[in-house]
C-alpha cells in the first residue's frame, strides 16, 4: 500500500511540475514563421549603407554585408528594403569586389510616412 501511494505522489509531483514549465499557447504562436515566396527564392531584410565601396551596400538584419548590384535610382543609404533573391544561385562575377552580392530578383524599400515601392527585376 504505502509502494502505491509513493508511486501516486511521484506521478503528482511529475504532473504539476510539467504543467508549470510548459507553455499553455499552442505551438503555432511561439514559431514566427518565414516567408515563402515560392520555393526557388530567398528574402534578405535589412539597411541601406554607405559601406558599399562601388556598388550599394546593404547590411543585414543578420548583420551580414551585402552588396548590390544594379540597384534602381532613388535608393538611399537608411532605407530599409526587403530583397527577394533566387536561392542557392551560382555566384556570378561582380564588378563590386566586396562583400556577398546579391543578385535580386526585387527590391523593397519602406520608408516612414511613404507607401512602400518595388522594383523587379528580370532574370
Amino acid at each position: 500500500m504505502k509502494f502505491l501511494y509513493i508511486i501516486f505522489v511521484c506521478l503528482l509531483i511529475a504532473g504539476c511540475t510539467q504543467e508549470l514549465t510548459s507553455d499553455p499557447r499552442p505551438d503555432s504562436a511561439n514559431v514566427q514563421k518565414p516567408d515563402i515566396v515560392s520555393p526557388s527564392s530567398e528574402i534578405i531584410r535589412g539597411t541601406l549603407t554607405d559601406e558599399g565601396v562601388l556598388c550599394q551596400a546593404l547590411r543585414g538584419e543578420n548583420n551580414t554585408l551585402y552588396i548590390l548590384e544594379n540597384v534602381p535610382e532613388g535608393l538611399i543609404a537608411g532605407d530599409r528594403v526587403q530583397i527577394e533573391r533566387r536561392q542557392n544561385e551560382t555566384p556570378l562575377p561582380s564588378h563590386c569586389d566586396q562583400g556577398e552580392v546579391l543578385h535580386w530578383t526585387s527590391i523593397t524599400v519602406f520608408r516612414a510616412g511613404q507607401a512602400e515601392k518595388t522594383w523587379k527585376q528580370a532574370r
